[in-house]
């Protein structure tokens, strides 16, 4: 088993930190699909391999921005992913782009569906659909069933589809407490961190990658106040290295929050994202 399945087998058994693409459109994937075939750097993995080492039954889930399946273990699992259908190739990230490289891209046509992810987060997204030896990438092929079921995680009958739990309903204060701490994602460009402390004020840092930013900035910070209203998250901006922002006011919708990850659509733009805890 090469490097990058065993990255992308890792990720989807265990989760990993960080990392999504911003959304600003996005294509209907709902619905239970079929995995047809597999290329692992050049190498097509048989159905006994996908079966035994990927998918359970070789089906699995999309609803919103979830995927469900079950592991050949028995277990069942829920995956985030986000979508960029503006990109050209169109974009489909699983979050965990900086410890498994799953930065990719993806082709929707009616019910069939083409994934190619990065295997190696140190190389660029995927601009085609190949995976050649040499690449590190992983081609996944997959058709959506015509009323078909999700595979169950006790039982190899297919119920009916696997739903996800539903949306949490806490309260301002509840999600201020769950809020506190560290968070952080990233993407091509930077890598961002912000502290939410329980006073009120949060301190954040932008690590550029590349380009000017990081010759002449390296690392871009930024400090506040925040609060917890109606469900979303307000900060307001009283300090930061691009001083257009000081004193500007920024909301975010909270879509989805556990103790580990939060995911959230910014109110300004329209854009969503997800953010792991770091501590």
């Amino acid at each position: 088993m090469s490097c990058n399945l065993r990255n992308l087998l890792a990720f989807l058994m265990l989760g990993c930190n960080l990392g999504t693409a911003t959304v600003h459109a996005q294509d209907n994937l709902d619905g239970v699909w079929e995995v047809n075939s597999v290329i692992d750097d050049g190498h097509m993995l048989s159905a006994r391999v996908i079966r035994e080492t990927l998918f359970k039954d070789a089906r699995l889930s999309i609803q919103g921005q979830i995927i469900l399946f079950t592991a050949p273990d028995g277990n069942a699992r829920m995956r985030t992913f986000v979508t960029d259908s503006r990109s050209s190739p169109k974009s489909f990230d699983l979050a965990g782009a900086d410890k498994v490289g799953s930065k990719g891209i993806y082709l929707l046509d009616q019910d069939n569906l083409i994934i190619c992810l990065s295997g190696n987060d140190s190389r660029p997204r995927p601009s085609a659909f190949a995976s050649r030896e040499g690449q590190d990438n992983v081609l996944i092929s997959l058709q959506r069933g015509k009323g078909g079921a999700a595979p169950s995680a006790r039982s190899s009958t297919p119920p009916a589809v696997i739903q996800p739990p539903p949306p949490p309903r806490k309260n301002d204060e509840e999600i201020r407490k769950m809020l506190v701490g560290t968070w952080g994602h990233q993407d091509d460009s930077a890598i961002q961190r912000m502290t939410l402390n329980p006073d009120g004020t949060f301190s954040a840092t932008q690590q550029f990658k590349r380009g000017l930013k990081k010759v002449l900035d390296e690392e871009g910070r930024a400090s506040g106040r925040w609060a917890v209203k109606d469900g979303q998250v307000v900060l307001t901006m009283t300090a930061n290295y691009d001083a257009r922002l000081v004193g500007q006011i920024f909301s975010y919708t909270i879509t989805s929050l556990s103790a580990t990850e939060v995911m959230y659509t910014n109110n300004q733009t329209g854009a969503r994202r997800v953010e792991w805890r770091i501590r």
